[in-house]
């Protein structure tokens, strides 16, 4: 049987972007995850109303900087408030309403997600993928990569990845001789970063380097049109640190007088170890370098991995700035916008694992993979290092297992059990951190929650509303897998 009627008319591309905001209103409800995405909001709603500064909050000194002109500033970037801005003034959002707050936070999440979709299938499409496998690909990432954490939260990482891929696809455009238009965009999209996580560097620089190395003729043009195309980012940049501090380099996130002291077990805790290891929330970056395509695919596959390693290497310097970061993350957080950008080489990575004699470790590393997100969605980030902090002030002694990773699975044993909250926080019934032993997970939120229990009409609703989100997904997948595309780009 053909799909028949209004349905047959719709693209391969539309399914994947009703069935990616459908799958992101049913996994989480919506909600500011961490204290410093709030502040961001507040910084958007002072930008359209042209205050540039803001009022410290005392609980939180950390996240602002006296600025040259005595007034007080975030230490963060415009790039996510510019963005959020618009958001803010469709939703009229504002601490005192949290109806128009959710509505802010889903309608940013839901964007976010559909701008690294539509990236991440372009760049597909770009490899030589059909509609078809570009976009059921392009949904696998998003259920067994750490794409769903972090395109749930208000942190830049999801954001940036967004602009970096983008930047990937554009970069793939100009490869093909499309025109250089595409390398100046690719260069905007990439410099962008720097206004939302200044450390993107190392990723942007990779594809810099690739841009450069597979061009052919003309590379210094090309070239010198991606660094033009940098240049208004890159303005915004400077010129935001120069009018805060008084200094195009100064970001406010700056260590104050902290050396650069490197650290090994640091360095290694970044990469590999469970507590925060980068191999350990993204395991399938093992197959990266397998990865094979054309422009010289394994070319990048590499400067990205190299770019990785530079980055750690950076952070284990400033135990205080990453320690600072990684509190409250899944995963070594800075680092997490290189995953997403380079989610598309991993997965044709594991394809061709998959095809070859290795299949069995393929499969191992996918379903590890896909375990070790759903376990960090269950849950919020910070739930192991709030019981940490809570030990730590009380003179309790660590928690076992000590490892954050492997510890979230003893939590949702625990969960499971009716025991977390007595384990987590103990002796401590009125404890604010409590909040954190609530699941995340929005189908585990509807069948926990006392309110619900006690609003029967409210709970029917809210479970209809999430039963016709997964019919919306199933029938999108089943589409997709129906209809049929031509091959060409």
């Amino acid at each position: 049987m053909s799909v028949t009627g209004p349905l047959k008319r719709l693209s391969h591309r539309t399914l994947l972007f009703v069935a990616v905001a459908a799958i992101t209103c049913a996994v989480k409800a919506p909600g500011v995850d961490q204290v410093d995405g709030a502040f961001r909001i507040q910084l958007a709603e002072n930008v359209l109303h042209g205050e540039l500064s803001m009022e410290p909050d005392p609980d939180w000194p950390m996240f602002f900087r006296a600025g040259q002109d005595g007034r007080t500033y975030s230490i963060y970037g415009l790039g996510q408030p510019l963005v959020l801005a618009p958001m803010v003034l469709v939703t009229g959002a504002s601490p005192e309403t949290p109806v128009s707050r959710a509505a802010l936070v889903w309608l940013y999440t839901i964007s976010i997600n559909l701008a690294l979709a539509g990236a991440i299938y372009g760049v597909f499409r770009q490899i030589g993928l059909t509609a078809r496998g570009a976009g059921l690909s392009t949904l696998a990432l998003m259920v067994v990569t750490p794409w769903l954490i972090w395109g749930h939260s208000l942190q830049e990482e999801a954001l940036v990845g967004a602009a970096l891929a983008g930047a990937l696809y554009c970069t793939m455009r100009r490869l093909k001789s499309d025109g250089e238009v595409w390398a100046a965009v690719a260069g905007l999209l990439a410099a962008f970063t720097a206004n939302a996580r200044p450390n993107a560097v190392f990723i942007a620089g990779a594809l810099f380097v690739w841009l450069v190395c597979c061009t052919g003729r003309g590379r210094f043009r090309t070239a010198a049109v991606f660094l033009a195309g940098s240049l208004p980012s890159l303005a915004l940049f400077f010129w935001w640190n120069l009018h805060r501090f008084g200094n195009p380099l100064q970001t406010g996130w700056q260590t104050g007088n902290d050396a650069w002291s490197f650290q090994f077990d640091l360095f290694l805790n970044l990469l590999i170890l469970p507590d925060f290891g980068l191999l350990w929330f993204a395991p399938l970056l093992l197959v990266l370098p397998a990865a094979r395509g054309r422009a010289r695919l394994r070319l990048l596959a590499w400067l990205v991995l190299l770019g990785f390693v530079m980055h750690a290497v950076l952070l284990a310097g400033y135990p205080r700035y990453v320690g600072h970061a990684l509190g409250a993350a899944w995963g070594p957080r800075y680092m997490m916008h290189g995953v997403l950008f380079v989610a598309p080489l991993v997965w044709l990575g594991w394809l061709r694992v998959r095809r070859s004699r290795f299949r069995a470790l393929a499969f191992v590393l996918l379903v590890g993979s896909t375990t070790i997100q759903w376990a960090g969605i269950m849950f919020p980030p910070r739930l192991e290092h709030a019981q940490d902090e809570f030990r730590r002030e009380r003179s309790l002694g660590p928690m076992e297992p000590y490892a954050w990773l492997p510890r979230r699975f003893t939590n949702l044993y625990w969960w499971a059990t009716g025991d977390l909250e007595d384990r987590s926080f103990p002796n401590d019934p009125v404890g604010g951190d409590r909040v954190a032993t609530r699941p995340d997970f929005l189908p585990a939120r509807l069948a926990t929650s006392p309110k619900l229990a006690h609003d029967k009409g409210l709970g029917a609703l809210l479970w209809g509303g999430f039963v016709v989100l997964v019919v919306v997904v199933a029938g999108a997948v089943h589409l997709m897998l129906r209809k049929r595309q031509p091959t060409s780009c």
